[in-house]
């Protein structure tokens, strides 16, 4: 049946006393996390936790219901409307699950060699419209990266496109559009692309270029190889398509990208330089 994105809103609202609460899509349904710590999720419009001893204290008669088909028992959360003891909850539940793994053995150098982060296991694939709650959620990120970095040109708050207009990037023939999902499905980062034709002149060649109108991905999962595939895939659409180059654009200021970018090989091409008045 699935979730509807109302009941998702008003749960995130009653919990927003607990602070940082957020929500990743997932097949229909909505994975609930606080601090980075998957606790629970909106499954068929229940809002289940994990069995955690916070959970089982302060809900003792709390019935057992599985998420999906297949899944491990869940708490159902039945007190929606008590908007204490829902924080209360949530935190409790925070302090005892683990930190999100980050790596596998520490300290990022350690004697002569370097510590490698763990890669997260993921699968790319081609976005669908489901999908665009989840961009979304990446596209305001990446705003407000760009609104620090240059506040003088770009408004926070805000995202560069609506979730209307994603649907449609999502639609249209001329863009190739990619997420990487991980292990449960929860979508972690995107790809969105365009293909374009250079039209040639007296002094310039045409070619085709595959352009990479944006890459993210999410902020609780950075430097975890998710980005890597995310551009892998772009590369390899980009040869099948027969394009000559793959190309984007690099904020001054975003020193994170220009080495990721740096890193997978891509080149400077022109600079675009500013003289502000």
């Amino acid at each position: 049946m699935g979730s509807t994105k109302e009941y998702l809103e008003f749960v995130l609202d009653q919990l927003s006393g607990a602070g940082s609460v957020s929500s990743r899509p997932m097949m229909g349904e909505y994975l609930l996390y606080c601090r980075g710590k998957l606790f629970g999720g909106i499954y068929d419009d229940r809002f289940l936790v994990k069995e955690t001893p916070a959970a089982v204290r302060l809900m003792p008669d709390a019935e057992r219901e599985i998420p999906y088909e297949g899944a491990k028992e869940m708490l159902l959360v039945d007190n929606v409307d008590d908007r204490d003891f829902l924080s209360d909850l949530v935190l409790a539940m925070a302090e005892e699950l683990p930190e999100p793994k980050l790596s596998m053995r520490g300290p990022a150098k350690k004697g002569n060699r370097t510590e490698k982060t763990e890669s997260i296991e993921v699968t790319v694939r081609p976005a669908e419209p489901a999908d665009a709650d989840a961009i979304l959620a990446m596209l305001s990120q990446i705003l407000e990266l760009h609104a620090k970095l240059r506040p003088d040109l770009f408004r926070t708050g805000a995202t560069k496109y609506s979730k209307e207009e994603i649907l449609e990037i999502l639609g249209n023939p001329e863009r190739r559009s990619f997420v990487a999902a991980g292990p449960d499905g929860a979508v972690l980062g995107y790809a969105l692309c365009i293909l374009r034709d250079q039209p040639g002149s007296r002094v310039a060649l045409p070619y085709t270029s595959l352009y990479v109108d944006d890459l993210c991905v999410d902020e609780t999962c950075r430097g975890r190889s998710v980005g890597r595939k995310l551009f892998e895939a772009a590369k390899a659409e980009a040869k099948a398509l027969g394009c000559y180059e793959l190309n984007l654009v690099v904020w001054e200021g975003n020193d994170r990208a220009r080495a990721f970018y740096d890193k997978m090989g891509m080149k400077p091409k022109e600079t675009m330089m500013e003289l502000i008045l």
